[in-house]
């Protein structure tokens, strides 16, 4: 059993997965844990490489995928992996873009477990812009909320897709907004990344699972999601289970943000498309999830 076991999802960009890896072996100065790095199918050489940079390092683990399986399959894979092979108090979950700079991540990590008995902690992650991406929000979407953000993606991929005349779409789009509500809004909710915080969404570029949480599910995350809206997922269990997810200010993670995604794209529109489709995807199944376990809003 180790204290605490790292899991990396690598796709393509080798220079971010190794600054992530050295930030947490030049801060962690104990042995007790564990780096766990998924290729997920990059088909660049990527993942053989870090395979033989890390062969004689007793601390890493390199596991090559032979296709991209997506964020949550993608990252299950590894989060089984650590679970099967080290049984760790705790899982960190974290973007290839991220690094850490405390040497007492982890005695943080454990003194808030003694405290709340978490099932999911959330640090404050800070962009390369400043900007605090956590705490991340409230309770999720209504259904009707979630279906006016489905109409939404559908509306914004049929734009980018056939090249609509930007101030033609953006009549249509206000038009809708108005008659129908396109908006869809989360719960109000007081986003202060100052103070520690219970029962919010957090996101999902750097989350610690306790023990607890493992023992609950067969999957950290679900597979049925190829990327985006984890969150929103993870907070669904969180409503319907009764979890306990908290934010730590004091727990700091850095992150480069969409730097790393942007630069797999050959064109904005690109981007976009990809970005629509499976944010549509994602947001379809959760809500069908939802309503296949008649989960019910407390609002």
């Amino acid at each position: 059993m180790i204290n605490i076991a790292f899991i990396i999802l690598h796709y393509k960009s080798i220079d971010d997965t190794k600054k992530c890896i050295d930030s947490i072996l030049e801060n962690l100065k104990n042995d007790n844990y564990k780096i766990i790095v998924v290729d997920n199918g990059s088909n660049n050489g990527t993942g053989e490489s870090l395979l033989t940079l890390y062969k004689d390092n007793t601390i890493i683990d390199v596991i090559l995928n032979s296709e991209n399986l997506g964020f949550s399959a993608g990252n299950n894979i590894g989060c089984d992996y650590a679970k099967i092979t080290y049984n760790p108090s705790f899982l960190c979950v974290l973007n290839n873009d991220t690094v850490i700079k405390q040497s007492d991540f982890f005695d943080k990590i454990q003194q808030e477990y003694n405290t709340s008995f978490f099932d999911v902690l959330g640090p404050d992650i800070i962009t390369i812009n400043l900007i605090h991406q956590n705490p991340y929000g409230a309770n999720l979407y209504s259904y009707n909320a979630l279906r006016k953000h489905i109409f939404k993606m559908v509306f914004l991929r049929f734009y980018y897709f056939y090249n609509l005349d930007a101030l033609k779409i953006l009549e249509i789009y206000k038009f809708l907004k108005n008659k129908f509500g396109l908006d869809c809004h989360k719960e109000e909710f007081i986003l202060n990344n100052q103070i520690r915080q219970e029962d919010l969404s957090l996101h999902g570029s750097a989350l610690i699972f306790s023990k607890k949480y493992l023992e609950k599910y067969p999957t950290v995350f679900w597979n049925e999601m190829f990327m985006y809206s984890e969150e929103d997922f993870l907070n669904y269990r969180r409503m319907k289970d009764h979890l306990k997810f908290v934010y730590s200010p004091g727990l700091v993670v850095y992150h480069k943000e969409y730097h790393n995604a942007s630069s797999l794209f050959k064109s904005d529109k690109e981007k976009r498309l990809f970005l629509y489709k499976h944010s549509l995807h994602s947001v379809l199944k959760l809500y069908l999830l939802m309503k296949k376990e008649k989960f019910k809003f407390d609002t």
